[in-house]
């Protein structure tokens, strides 16, 4: 018989929990519970060697985690950190080598918008183990939310269509590789996937900057 299946554990991102539902690894969406079930040569393919990650960042937590845990067992895998243009303050930070001060505008990945504490450990974390950057607009969002319910009748959240689009939008570079995308939630409102479905972008207010 198999064993009971895990607890599923939530993953904090600045002050705003993901729970993470799954991976979206060659066209087919693997749920983590079920991961826990795949055979051993399965799984290799979703942590194999030379393998890319698409993960949404805001302040660095959910991807700060998963880089460093596979670098750890895969030092070869592609990280790679996937923003909003509205409000890619980790990614500005990390290009300029300090943590920035910059006003985040409105966005639909509202889980990852908002900026960078100063001293935050996931600055390092984010400097040290994301090997790409990559940010998205507005509109690719919206499509890639709009792609992921039509293909996998499931609803996420913006920051899960951040990973999405920025996937799609560099996919030729990845022809013929592994790929896997982090799809962080769906914790995404009646109004707002409303919205989203009717190509009405009507995102919540900007998020201030720390210490303001």
């Amino acid at each position: 018989p198999h064993p009971p299946p895990p607890t599923p554990r939530r993953h904090s991102q600045g002050s705003k929990h993901h729970h993470e539902r799954g991976v979206l690894h060659r066209h087919r969406l693997l749920p983590l519970l079920d991961r826990q079930r795949l055979r051993p040569r399965e799984r290799g393919r979703v942590g194999s060697r030379g393998a890319r990650r698409c993960v949404a960042v805001g302040g660095g937590g959910l991807i700060s985690g998963i880089g460093a845990c596979l670098k750890t067992s895969l030092p070869d895998v592609e990280v790679v950190g996937c923003s909003p243009k509205n409000s890619a303050v980790m990614m500005a930070s990390v290009e300029a080598g300090r943590v920035l001060e910059l006003p985040s505008l409105p966005t639909l990945s509202d889980g990852t918008a908002g900026g960078v504490e100063p001293g935050a450990v996931t600055f390092e974390l984010c400097s040290t183990v994301v090997d790409r950057w990559v940010s998205v607009t507005e509109s690719e969002i919206s499509d890639a939310i709009r792609l992921f319910l039509t293909e996998h009748r499931m609803a996420v959240e913006g920051a899960a269509g951040v990973a999405l689009a920025a996937f799609q939008q560099t996919a030729a570079d990845y022809t013929g590789k592994r790929v896997a995308i982090i799809i962080c939630g769906g914790n995404i409102g009646r109004d707002k996937l409303q919205s989203v479905l009717s190509e009405d972008l009507t995102p919540g207010p900007a998020k201030p900057v720390p210490g303001r």
